[in-house]
């Protein structure tokens, strides 16, 4: 029964293997890039070195992901970098053909937190609905005595609408709230159309270096971006996310390379 049911993880997981295989083939040469890009620029340990898989066959770069990743985390990377190169429908075809073999998508991050905290929901709504009841019930009686002064009936809409001014009030101040934040909005970010229309240059990659914001393998992915357009796109889907104090480091060496621009951009 042991060895059955070895056989059947090991059949299992190589043809996992043959279906990222059959994703990966499927790929046009451009995608094929975008792929093998994106699995170089993961962030994600263990990471997967350039020369590993530059000018690399297909085929080789699976095998690749499998002796870095093992099998189970190999599928998953996989089908991580097919959805984020926009292939969703290899991805999905890749899981489809999968568990026919036997394959199931881990459960999703939290789940049984996110039971426990749906059990205590429910748990809340059957008490609360219990007092609600309750309070129907003890309210009948008075609802009867009340009935002959129809009047009365009014001050819960007054008291209602006593109630909405605060409301209003509170809308007020979120709306001035969210109109500071978009003025304090940071240049680099105010501005991220025209930079990377404008693009980037080499002076300001090897300022990045220098200020330490890009490591030297960042460094390098950038750098082999073929127009200035790309490079500056790469900047703002990596680094520039790590914070204000990095977006700083950044606008001081715009000013300092390119001063005409950053004026240009502040004067509108």
């Amino acid at each position: 029964m042991r060895h059955s049911m070895l056989h059947d993880s090991h059949n299992t997981a190589g043809f996992m293997r043959e279906c990222m295989e059959n994703a990966v083939e499927s790929l046009s040469e451009e995608d094929f890039e975008k792929f093998r890009y994106e699995l170089v620029k993961r962030k994600q340990k263990p990471r997967v070195r350039r020369n590993k898989v530059e000018k690399k066959p297909r085929w080789e770069v699976v095998e690749v992901m499998i002796s870095t990743f093992k099998e189970d985390k190999a599928f998953e990377v996989t089908k991580e970098l097919l959805r984020k190169i926009s292939c969703s429908q290899e991805a999905e075809d890749m899981v489809e053909e999968a568990m026919g073999a036997g394959y199931r998508p881990p459960p999703p991050a939290g789940g049984a937190a996110g039971a426990l905290a749906a059990g205590a929901q429910a748990a809340g709504a059957q008490a609360a609905g219990a007092l609600a009841a309750g309070a129907l019930a003890a309210g009948a009686p008075a609802a009867g005595a009340l009935a002959a002064g129809a009047p009365a009936a009014g001050a819960p809409a007054a008291g209602a609408q006593a109630a909405g001014a605060p409301a209003a009030g509170a809308q007020a101040a979120g709306a001035q709230a969210a109109g500071a934040q978009a003025a304090e909005e940071h240049f680099v970010d105010r501005h991220r159309l025209k930079l990377i229309e404008r693009g980037t240059s080499d002076p300001i990659l090897d300022a990045l270096l220098q200020e330490k914001v890009l490591s030297p393998e960042e460094y390098d992915d950038i750098r082999s971006q073929p127009t200035r357009q790309k490079k500056m796109r790469e900047l703002y889907s990596g680094p520039l996310r790590a914070g204000e104090e990095v977006k700083d480091i950044f606008y001081r060496i715009l000013k300092d390379k390119e001063p005409f621009l950053v004026k240009s951009l502040e004067n509108q």
